[in-house]
């Protein structure tokens, strides 16, 4: 699941952005995910790269940019067992 930032304190390109990230499978899978995955960072613009920085409850990390290619990168950091 994916708590996503309250839409009345993002700017228009902001929630435009999120609304682009929300349509991607990544975000799919992230939603089906039992974990629950807050923001620690969105794009505040619409132009590239647009990156995303989502953490689980788990302490896992995901970072997913949209390059100007149009393309979605992500890298990913697992949570550690000491976590």
């Amino acid at each position: 699941m994916i708590e996503w930032p309250a839409e009345a304190h993002l700017t228009s390109d902001a929630k435009a952005a999120l609304q682009r990230f929300k349509k991607t499978a990544a975000a799919a899978e992230l939603e089906e995910d039992p974990r629950t995955w807050r923001f620690l960072s969105w794009a505040r613009s619409t132009e590239p790269p647009v990156r995303m920085r989502l953490r689980s409850e788990d302490q896992g990390e995901v970072t997913f940019t949209l390059e100007s290619s149009g393309t979605w990168t992500m890298a990913r950091r697992e949570a550690s067992a000491n976590a």
